[in-house]
């Protein structure tokens, strides 16, 4: 099954509901954060730009450990690429629509109107970037959802209040 048993319980609620741990259950090893991480090898200039950019950014949120080195550098090269795109989008011979006029045997003229490959190649390298992006989380959605590889040991009104004492009813 892709993903897991849907029916187990993240580390967190289990332990917020007192849930025992089932021994089929993987053990829940957060990786350690890294605070610098090299370029792998191959990037070329705009990826290793790309890679200055972010990587001191993700590394102090403490998101950042040794095993999301390939998924950065993913993110790296879809935005060099995406960069690539834009900049041939911008020259002048660039058209968003491409027509082109073939002649049939019997002498009649067909357009055809095409759009570019550009915004083809633009539009996979953007998902490329945005699932990469996602599993980094540099979006709002999935900031919320990657956690820091170590949380502070803050608590706020309303985990106070579920760590209190309950109150009993006294006869």
């Amino acid at each position: 099954m892709r993903g897991g048993n849907r029916s187990a319980k993240p580390a967190a609620i289990r332990e917020l509901q007192g849930s025992r741990k089932r021994p089929t259950q993987r053990p829940d090893v957060p990786a350690a954060p890294v605070t610098r991480l090299s370029a792998p090898p191959g990037l070329s200039k705009a990826e290793r730009a790309f890679w200055r950019y972010y990587m001191p950014k993700l590394a102090a949120l403490r998101v950042l450990t040794e095993l999301d080195r390939d998924v950065l550098a993913d993110y790296c090269r879809s935005r060099a690429e995406i960069a690539d795109i834009r900049a041939a989008q911008a020259a002048p011979e660039y058209l968003r629509l491409m027509m082109s006029v073939t002649v049939d045997g019997a002498g009649n003229e067909h357009f055809k109107a095409q759009t570019n490959p550009l915004d083809a190649q633009l539009r996979n390298w953007l998902t490329i970037a945005r699932l990469a992006g996602a599993e980094l989380g540099l979006s709002p959605v999935s900031r919320a959802r990657v956690s820091p590889a170590s949380q502070p040991d803050e608590k706020d009104e309303l985990e106070s209040y579920i760590q209190a004492p309950q109150i009993r009813r006294v006869k």
